[in-house]
């Protein structure tokens, strides 16, 4: 019977390269098992390359990277990243990360100014808060298509970002609070300095509102129509307050019939941009 190494737990068997720990929950993959029971995996396909002294791997999880190598590839064996683990690396250049990863932690890469590049899995799931905040030399990166969440602050202080698509599969993109009114809060935050790349542009599915990508300089819907940015919806928004509370239409300000309540200009109906 397989045991935890951190808990002495039993493990359990997940999936077919996945044991987890009914205990502490963490996880091992099937090379990790095997290992614990001291044999050799039987599998026809040959095993990951072991990792070096330079990750600190306990149960899957990569607590802290020791090693100065610029361009660095995670070993396969790594089911999570922990919060922060490559955090103020100033001289990292690129990063690749293991099928398996489904999160990207708070604070993953935060204030690696040097990173250009990182490959993220298909596996991934959910871009946390400060994830890649600071990193001030990303210059594109390829969300995968099976992404569901992106957090507040999330790419803030992204300076040299120039292009970022928002696959259909998100179901959330920063945040809303309803605090003594509702406050957006982007995923191109309020890192210091707060600003992203003059050339940002941004493609996201149309139902998102633009206060969730303040920040970005263009904005377009998964089809390519233009949509508001942020800065534009503030700015048309408080016209179109204006013709809502004196009854003009939205679209082009033009009077609504009374009895028709359709604009007598472009007869859009009242309310419809």
């Amino acid at each position: 019977m397989l045991k935890c190494e951190l808990c002495g737990s039993t493990l359990i068997k997940v999936d077919d390269n996945v044991f987890a720990c009914e205990g502490c929950g963490c996880k091992y993959t099937k090379e990790q098992a095997l290992k614990l029971l001291d044999i050799k995996s039987e599998a026809s396909t040959p095993p990951p390359v072991p990792a070096s002294n330079d990750f600190v791997i306990v149960a899957g999880v990569l607590k802290k990277y020791t090693g100065s190598a610029i361009d660095v590839e995670v070993p396969q064996d790594v089911l999570e990243l922990d919060a922060g683990v490559f955090s103020g690396m100033t001289s990292l250049r690129s990063v690749k990360l293991p099928d398996g990863i489904k999160c990207i932690p708070s604070s993953a890469f935060y204030d690696c100014k040097s990173l250009k590049s990182v490959t993220l899995p298909d596996t991934v799931t959910c871009l946390c808060s400060t994830c890649f905040a600071g990193c001030i030399s990303l210059e594109k990166i390829s969300l995968p298509q099976r992404l569901k969440e992106i957090q507040t602050d999330a790419f803030s202080g992204c300076e040299s970002l120039t292009e970022l698509m928002i696959p259909n599969s998100v179901e959330k993109i920063g945040d809303v609070y309803n605090n003594s009114g509702i406050v957006y809060k982007s995923i191109f935050g309020f890192y210091i300095p707060a600003h992203c790349s003059a050339n940002l542009t941004v493609r996201m599915p149309s139902r998102f509102d633009p206060r969730l990508v303040k920040g970005c300089k263009r904005l377009y819907d998964l089809s390519g129509k233009r949509m508001e940015t942020a800065e534009e919806f503030y700015k048309n928004e408080s016209e179109r307050n204006y013709r809502r509370n004196n009854h003009l239409c939205l679209a082009c300000g033009g009077e609504i019939g009374i009895f028709s309540n359709k604009c007598k200009r472009c007869g859009k109906p009242f309310g419809e941009v």
